[in-house]
């Protein structure tokens, strides 16, 4: 056939990716307006200019970084969540097979050097899972050539994600206040460690400024439990 029907599965899983998220976080308190795919390019654009900047920083401690995996993961990585996005902490492992056999089934059509691919990138998010006996046993091969050869990447994209949930609830603070420190109060912890292991993170990220504006927020509001 062509690429035009063997992408199609992909771009109309696209076309599903119009959901509300952050909706399920305060017991439906917030309405949320972000959709999954605007979070999709938004991240996506924030990993490209983020990684831009922590290069010079890696090549400093001669550090190799697959910055195409990270690339590909955040373009990738919210591509099974067509019915819907939970977030954490309520998300659970169910949820998470549920979004890759939802992925698995829109690439089925590529080429199989393109699902294979795709799959290990799709993966990289779950590479510091500590426990993956969720997924089908056939990707556990997958996993683990992740967690062994690219758990540096892993760690940035994880690192780069959680610090990406920042920016929803500092553009809506003025109408649901409560959001953006409950994220803060969630995150910074994962912050600080990012920080002290991510070469340029404490410099280009989490800055002692950032920080200090942080435990203001915190100060200042009386946290949802």
């Amino acid at each position: 056939m062509s690429l035009f029907a063997d992408f199609l599965p992909i771009w109309e899983d696209g076309m599903k990716l119009r959901c509300r998220r952050w909706g399920m976080v305060i017991d439906g308190e917030n309405d949320g307006t972000q959709m999954i795919i605007e979070h999709i390019v938004q991240f996506n654009q924030f990993v490209d200019v983020a990684l831009s900047l922590l290069a010079p920083y890696f090549r400093r401690e001669c550090i190799s970084l697959d910055e195409k995996l990270i690339m590909s993961c955040a373009l990738y990585h919210d591509n099974g969540e067509i019915g819907g996005d939970v977030m954490e902490p309520k998300k659970t492992d169910e949820d998470d097979l549920k979004e890759y056999l939802s992925f698995e089934r829109s690439i089925q059509n590529l080429p199989q050097r393109i699902q294979n691919e795709k799959e290990k990138s799709f993966f990289l998010q779950f590479a510091l899972k500590e426990d993956t006996s969720i997924f089908p046993f056939y990707t556990q091969g997958i996993i683990q050539e992740l967690r062994t050869n690219k758990a540096v990447e892993a760690q940035v994209f994880k690192s780069l994600e959680k610090f990406e949930y920042l920016y929803y609830p500092y553009f809506v603070r003025d109408r649901d206040p409560d959001l953006l420190p409950l994220v803060i109060s969630r995150h910074m912890p994962s912050y600080q460690r990012y920080a002290e292991k991510i070469p340029g993170y404490r410099e280009v990220l989490f800055t002692e400024q950032l920080e200090a504006w942080m435990n203001s927020v915190l100060a200042e509001n009386v946290l949802v439990k």
